[in-house]
């Protein structure tokens, strides 16, 4: 996981949003629309204001997956 989390963090903000806009289509070709909050985070990690596993981290904590 650590490999993964460094290498999204390398990304520069071009791949970034290709990541994420990749992403998004994808959640709305299965019907999940994506929460304010969570796109809020996602916005700060292609700003490069919050790392990749804090974003990660983030999103499992607010659906009730406990971190170990």
């Amino acid at each position: 996981m650590d490999k993964l989390i460094k290498e999204m963090d390398a990304l520069d903000v071009e791949q970034r949003k290709q990541c994420s806009s990749f992403a998004a289509a994808m959640n709305a070709v299965e019907g999940v629309m994506i929460s304010e909050e969570t796109a809020a985070d996602i916005d700060q990690w292609i700003r490069n204001e919050k790392s990749f596993q804090t974003v990660y981290e983030d999103i499992l904590l607010r659906y009730g997956f406990p971190l170990e």
